[in-house]
């Protein structure tokens, strides 16, 4: 929940305003990574 949630979120913000889906993108991006770091290994 806690690696999916916020990436839905910011899928669903990139789906209804198209001109921040690169920026949503981004921030999936450094989500997931920042999730591998803590989590990962």
């Amino acid at each position: 929940m806690e690696l999916a949630a916020p990436a839905v979120v910011m899928l669903a913000k990139a789906d209804r305003q198209p001109e921040c889906e690169k920026e949503m993108l981004d921030a999936i991006e450094k989500h997931v990574r920042h999730f591998y770091e803590v989590y990962g290994e």
